[in-house]
């Protein structure tokens, strides 16, 4: 197509597709001290954000409208190894506790999940105590980021 003949009337049309996330369990893992680093003002009500969740995305495919969901899509393009280790990589080099012990060990963590676990910690976040059942030595991160029972090794994605 020659850009010449490109007219755009309208910005505003039928929406056909939209992508979405549900609130989860990344919402239930907000804590008071974590309320202004994750840009919220008060603990959410899970339950009835995702009731107006459903709502919404109910009313959406009434009017026509094909509904994607984020985490069902990232499910499914981590089950191809090469983009679940290059989504893995990037994740744990853009962690704020990243550090070459923690890494090492997130990253076996992350790559023994199946692509449902690895898309839902990904989105919840990755808490200390979940990968207490790893054969590690502890080092000075552990003691400064527990006993908490909300220390992460992975934030969760709270405003996805």
């Amino acid at each position: 197509m020659n850009a010449k003949n490109l007219k755009i009337e309208s910005e505003i049309g039928t929406l056909k597709k939209v992508l979405v996330h549900r609130p989860g369990k990344e919402l239930e893992r907000i804590v008071p001290d974590s309320l202004k680093e994750l840009l919220f003002e008060d603990i959410p009500w899970l339950a009835r954000m995702q009731e107006e969740h459903d709502a919404f995305a109910a009313i959406l495919r009434k009017r026509g409208a094909e509904v994607l969901y984020v985490e069902d899509l990232l499910k499914d393009i981590l089950k191809n190894t090469s983009v679940r280790e290059s989504i893995i990589a990037e994740v744990i080099d853009k962690n704020p506790s990243s550090g070459n012990y923690i890494d090492g060990f997130l990253n076996e963590y992350l790559m023994s999940l199946d692509s449902n676990d690895l898309g839902d910690a990904l989105i919840a976040g990755v808490l200390q105590k979940e990968l207490g059942h790893m054969e590690r030595h502890l080092v000075l991160t552990d003691y400064l980021k527990g006993p908490e029972p909300y220390a992460f090794y992975l934030n969760p994605l709270p405003n996805l």
